[in-house]
């Protein structure tokens, strides 16, 4: 949908989409341009570009702001990115219940049709998933959501469930930035 010089884009539930559908673990729904699987970071050519961003998550309740509080942290402690909450930021942070989805959380982007910087994101943490996993599976999913906010996207080989936090199945076990997460990560905020 384009409108107002933007376009919608779900990024993450696409490739989740993708990857039920055909059972493959190395479909890419959106263009590549930095970074490879064997290298541990995929950056879209839709990026953030900046390295302090607003959001609002003011709905939340107090559990699922400890996980995005852990998300927040955990990328400001790569001296990459500062995510700071503002009521009134367009950048939202959520939460919705849909048992049967598939998805545990999902970030959709929206980005500008001239540069492809992303200019407002809300990240949607699914309840009906949530609340079944441990407080730590929880805030490892609310920092990969938050790395889809920069343009880092998921990682499908299994070779990447130990050593990335944007590996994209939930069976990860990597719950804070690598050191792969974050050279993808400074590509996608540079100025």
């Amino acid at each position: 949908m384009v409108k107002n010089n933007t376009i919608r884009m779900n990024m993450s539930l696409l490739c989740l989409l993708f990857c039920v559908l055909f059972s493959t673990l190395t479909v890419v729904a959106a263009v590549v341009v930095y970074g490879s699987e064997a290298k541990g970071y995929l950056v879209s050519a839709n990026q953030l570009r900046k390295n302090t961003v607003t959001f609002d998550d003011s709905k939340l309740n107090a559990t699922y702001k400890g996980y995005t509080n852990s998300a927040v942290a955990r990328w400001k402690a790569t001296n990459v990115i500062t995510f700071k909450r503002d009521k009134s930021s367009r950048n939202k942070v959520l939460t919705y219940s849909a048992p049967n989805s598939g998805a545990t959380a999902y970030t959709k982007s929206i980005f500008s049709t001239v540069d492809g910087r992303i200019v407002e994101f809300s990240v949607n943490y699914n309840k009906a998933y949530m609340n079944k996993k441990s407080a730590k599976q929880n805030r490892g999913t609310a920092t990969h959501e938050f790395g889809h906010t920069m343009g880092l996207m998921d990682l499908y080989n299994t070779s990447n469930r130990s050593k990335n936090i944007m590996y994209g199945v939930s069976d990860r076990t990597v719950y804070v930035p690598s050191a792969n997460d974050i050279k993808g990560a400074k590509y996608a905020t540079r100025k």
